[in-house]
Order: C-alpha cells, then structure tokens, then sequence
C-alpha cells in the first residue's frame, strides 16, 4: 500500500475491487417502490407506416473536417413499400464538430420526414430518438464572443431570417442544412459576416464560427417545429434514454422498467407531457403522450413519445408491435439500415476523393 506522499500506480483491477462496492449501490433499484400497472398492448388499426432514421460519419483530417451525412425515408401503404434516401457530404470546420455534425444529421432527418409527410401523409409517422431531448436541447446561449450582449441574439437572428426570406428560400427547404448546402452557404456565410460587422468592431473568426454553429441549431429547431406542426402523427422512439420524466427517480426510467416490468408486451400508462419552442424564440408548443414499452415478449424496453394528447397510445403501439423484429419497428429498422454511414464506405469515398490521409496521429502507430 502506498504512503499518502507516494505517487500510485494503479491496475485497473485494483481500482475496480476499490469502488465496485459504491457502483453496485448506486445500480441498486428498490422493485418494491414501482408498481405501476403493465397494460396489455392491444391490436393496431394503423396501416400507412412511415419512418425516418439519419446517419453520419467523421473523417478527421489535417485540412478540416470532412462529415459525411444521410437521411432515408421507408413508407409503408398494403403491400407497396417506397424507399427515399439522400446522402450529404461536405468539410467542417473544427468548432464543436461533433455537436454540430449531430445536428446536422437531425435537421435532414427532419426535412426527409417533412418531404415524406407532404408527399405521403402517412397514419404513422416514426423517428428515431426522442421529441424532448431534440427540443430541450441547449441552444448557443450567443452566436457572438464575449463582446457581444445576450440581448443581440434577437437582433441578429432576425436580420439573418430576412435576409434568407430574401433570397426566397426557407429554413425548412430542402433536404439538407443550408449553411452546408452547394447552392447557398457561401451566401449565408457572408450574410452572416455582415450581420456581425453591423453589430460593430472587427469581426472575429470564432465570431463566424458560433453564428453558423447557432443558426445550424435554429435551422433544426425550425424544420421540426414546421414538421410538428404539420402532421399530427409522429411518433418518437428511443431505444436508449437517460431521462427520469416518468418515475422522477435517479435512476433512468427505462433501466426501471427493464428491471422492475414483466418480460412479456406491454406498456405503463401514458402521461403527458409539452412540447416548448419559446425558449429558442419560436412561439410554439405541443402536448405530447410519453410512455414505456416492450413490443414483444423478452425484448428491449422502448421509450416511446406520441405527439398530440391522444388517447388511441395502446393501438399505435398494436401497431408498431404487429410489424417489429425483435421488438424495434420493422419500418424504423430498414431505415436505419439504409441510412447507415459505415467506415467502409467512407474509406472508399475517400480514396475516390483522392484525399490527403493526414490524421495527425499516425505518431501514435494509429
């Protein structure tokens, strides 16, 4: 054992041995405080399925940041299947790259579930994740440094939005963001640059920067607000969740329901729940249902948000239970598979690409 003054030198058996006590109290979970009734799921009515998943990957190299972004749309009427998908790629710069590589992605799923829902209209409309954790999400507190007060960010996002208004388009346009898209993001970026330089004093980088991050995180926030308020069909489904809505307990609601809930399907009763935009400056709000749900016997526990104070939850959940595989929507799946982005093919766009593979870590044998 070494003396208080020692440096340690520690295995990571050691440490575990050490704390492996306090972990396994803190996982504890009294079973005895939740006995909420599991209901039966009953049949599904719901016909016309449609769902949207998104991928994304990262090359990093010396030169920037190269994303490479998809978004795939499967709908479902009898027996005709359609599929749509849309693949993105472009270079980013450092700034918080993975954040807003994240986002990026949720804005096309969000604009592919707009274009579906315009052009099919479907009974059901599925996301992948969860409606709160894309809404509550923090916004920038300022597009601006530190010379800049709070209290601008109005005045900028306003001047941005006429500006974009000007030249005809719409935030929620598209398939892809537009301060990444070929066609408009050089005009955005120097919109930008001149809305900050209006705001007085040399304009910074890291200025530019966190403004197109900012409006990156508007642009999304915009397109599902359009999108909500558009159909009144969404669902949301997370297969992992940290929140503690429904219980209000430490320990995450679905982790409750995995250890504590029978193994056979079914779901606790929905509460409700709203849906804010005011605080990112949109006036809006959606009440939505949230409840948690095994769709087959033995399968993962799903958190499942439904978009409108319904009351028909346990028929949407027939039929998404009808059509799954291994207890997760057959629709949602085929999404996802199709809107992949493996290393593989980024490997291959790559070398395609004739890129320079500079990591900067190869130092490291990597």
């Amino acid at each position: 054992m070494p003396l208080e003054d020692e440096l340690p030198f520690e295995s990571p058996e050691e440490a575990f041995i050490r704390m492996s006590r306090s972990i396994l109290s803190s996982l504890n979970i009294e079973k005895s405080k939740y006995k909420l009734e599991w209901e039966e799921i009953p049949e599904g009515s719901h016909e016309n399925i449609a769902a949207v998943d998104g991928g994304s990957g990262i090359l990093f190299l010396n030169q920037g940041q190269v994303m490479f972004l998809t978004s795939s749309s499967l709908f479902q009427r009898d027996e005709r299947i359609r599929r749509s998908r849309k693949y993105h790629m472009g270079v980013l710069d450092v700034f918080a790259h993975n954040e807003r590589v994240s986002i990026c992605r949720k804005t096309m799923e969000v604009k592919m579930a707009i274009r579906t829902v315009e052009s099919l209209n479907p009974d059901l409309l599925l996301l992948d994740g969860s409606l709160k954790a894309f809404v509550d999400g923090d916004i920038w507190a300022t597009p601006f440094g530190s010379r800049y007060p709070a209290s601008d960010v109005r005045k900028f996002l306003d001047k941005l939005l006429m500006g974009i208004e000007g030249m005809g388009l719409d935030l929620a346009s598209g398939f892809v963001p537009l301060t990444h898209s070929q066609e408009y993001s050089r005009e955005i970026d120097a919109m930008i640059g001149e809305v900050l330089e209006g705001s007085g004093g040399t304009l910074r980088k890291d200025e530019l920067l966190r403004a197109r991050a900012y409006l990156e995180r508007y642009e999304f926030l915009y397109s599902m607000n359009k999108l909500l308020s558009m159909s009144k069909n969404v669902v949301a489904i997370s297969k992992r969740s940290g929140s503690n809505a429904y219980f209000g307990s430490e320990i995450p609601d679905i982790e409750i329901v995995r250890r504590c809930y029978e193994m056979r399907p079914g779901f606790l009763k929905p509460i409700s729940m709203n849906l804010d935009f005011q605080y990112h400056g949109i006036d809006s709000s959606y009440p939505i249902k949230l409840t948690y749900a095994r769709l087959e016997r033995g399968a993962n526990v799903l958190r499942i948000e439904v978009l409108g104070d319904r009351e028909d939850i346990g028929e949407i959940l027939g039929s998404l239970a009808r059509d799954s595989i291994k207890g997760y929507p057959y629709h949602l799946r085929i999404a996802h598979e199709m809107a992949k982005v493996g290393r593989k093919l980024i490997q291959f766009l790559t070398k395609n690409l004739h890129l320079d593979l500079v990591s900067g870590r190869e130092v490291l044998g990597e």
